[in-house]
């Protein structure tokens, strides 16, 4: 038997992409000699960057005709289904996988039209329209929220599976949480090292995506003054590319904070103290027997500070997020899908703020289910303004049992073998299908080398 071929259509979002990818990891692992392609936007958007990166070569293109009810619609949608049935007569894949958006829709007709069997994944609580859609015709559709299955017909067809999500998010040991802070306050050549105060600072975490989120932003520029009122508390800040710069525009306008100098500066990964007093940190400096223009060790400013104690640090994106999951004790982000499956695994507590202008409001529901699987409270992008996101974090920081049991709940609700049931879910599909492929593929292929010729 010839090796099994999978075709992956993935594009636009990373919670479309990495959920692909993910599942691409996952069978390689299993079968070395699988052959994979990805189908993608055309435009690209996150596939083009995120698939290469991941060993996989460039996503082939599709153009993705948007909902857009007009005339020209059903010309869009026809083009877009040929196109995507030439790669699949090229590449003769014996499961084609989608994961939903517009952006797949057009790959996953072909499949069914060509007879291919065709796998969904779907990472949201409440499925979207294509993947509603697309389930009627699905082999398979795999879930990461068993609230989802009542969305989607043929719930026989549905398998609650959990979102592939990378494996290096995954719950942490005490030792890996205190390595992880080390390395995120001190930088690598620090991790391991035993400083006894370090296992007591409580990490807060704040992601608005991967673009950011400006009311996110704006409501912890208001509110992180109380929570770093707590000498033990550090604050990793995501702002988001589109963000930053306004960010530390208004830090650096406000008297709340000083800048924190480390032995070997970061490029685009700005440290803050929280100022204690109303002197400056070059007064400060000076009472120390600091010259101006040296490298500044705080500790003789704020002895907490030189333990990592009261900082902040602010960077449009965070490359590690393992490293942040890891040294995390709570997290405050969107509700994507992707963000969601990764709390999961890592057990980490969260309080999610959906973004309203989504889709079809998925990122409610999910967010919904986070909070009903007891890992998450949720906050309403709405109610930002009124000081409800301060009042949560300060109210789990003071309640260290509270933390650990969304944790556990977390790690609880969490399925870490994401990606390896759908890979064999795949590879089960793939045998099923090879013995009829063989006599399938062979007159398409003709009429397809003919086409070329004319």
């Amino acid at each position: 038997m010839r090796p099994p071929r999978v075709l992956l259509a993935a594009g636009g979002t990373g919670g479309h992409v990495y959920p692909a990818v993910a599942v691409a990891d996952a069978l390689m692992a299993r079968r070395k000699d699988v052959k994979m392609a990805f189908v993608g936007a055309d435009p690209p958007r996150e596939e083009a960057r995120a698939v290469p990166n991941a060993g996989y070569g460039v996503p082939w293109k599709v153009p993705a005709p948007r909902m857009k009810l007009d005339w020209t619609f059903p010309w869009r949608a026809t083009r877009a289904v040929v196109l995507a049935m030439r790669h699949l007569v090229r590449f003769r894949p014996d499961v084609v996988v989608g994961t939903g958006g517009y952006v797949a829709a057009p790959t996953c007709v072909a499949a069914a039209i060509l007879r291919v069997p065709l796998l969904l994944l779907e990472p949201n609580a409440r499925p979207g329209k294509t993947n509603r859609w697309l389930a009627r015709i699905a082999k398979r559709t795999c879930v990461a929220f068993p609230e989802a299955i009542q969305d989607l017909s043929g719930p026989d067809k549905v398998l609650v599976t959990g979102t592939p999500t990378r494996t290096s998010v995954r719950g942490a040991s005490e030792n890996e949480r205190a390595n992880a802070k080390m390395e995120l306050l001190y930088g690598e050549k620090h991790k391991g090292t035993n400083v006894e105060s370090d296992g007591q600072i409580e990490v807060i975490c704040v992601f608005g995506g991967s673009l950011g989120a400006a009311k996110i932003n704006q409501a912890v520029m208001d509110a992180f003054p109380g929570w770093l009122d707590d000498s033990g508390v550090f604050l990793l800040w995501q702002t988001g590319p589109n963000h930053y710069q306004d960010v530390l525009h208004g830090l650096q306008l406000s008297s709340r904070v000083e800048p924190w100098e480390r032995e070997q500066p970061e490029q685009g990964n700005e440290f803050f103290a929280l100022a204690k007093d109303a002197r400056s940190l070059h007064e400060r400096c000076s009472d120390a027997g600091h010259q101006e223009g040296k490298t500044v060790s705080l500790k003789h400013i704020h002895p907490n500070i030189d333990r990592g104690c009261s900082k902040m640090k602010v960077v449009p994106f965070v490359d590690r997020v393992d490293l942040a999951y890891a040294a995390a004790d709570l997290v405050v982000a969107r509700a994507g899908a992707i963000t969601c499956a990764e709390l999961l695994a890592a057990g980490i507590p969260s309080i999610l703020v959906p973004a309203p202008s989504v889709a079809e409001d998925h990122q409610t529901f999910n967010a919904r289910a986070m909070e009903k699987a007891g890992a998450s409270i949720m906050v309403r992008d709405r109610d930002l303004d009124d000081g409800v996101l301060q009042g949560a974090v300060v109210e789990l920081l003071t309640d260290p049992i509270k933390r650990q049991e969304m944790g556990q709940s977390a790690l609880k609700a969490a399925r870490p073998d994401a990606a390896n049931r759908v890979a064999q879910e795949i590879l089960l599909l793939a045998a099923v299908q090879q013995e009829k492929q063989g006599r399938q593929w062979g007159w398409l292929r003709s009429i397809h080398k003919n086409a070329l010729r004319n």
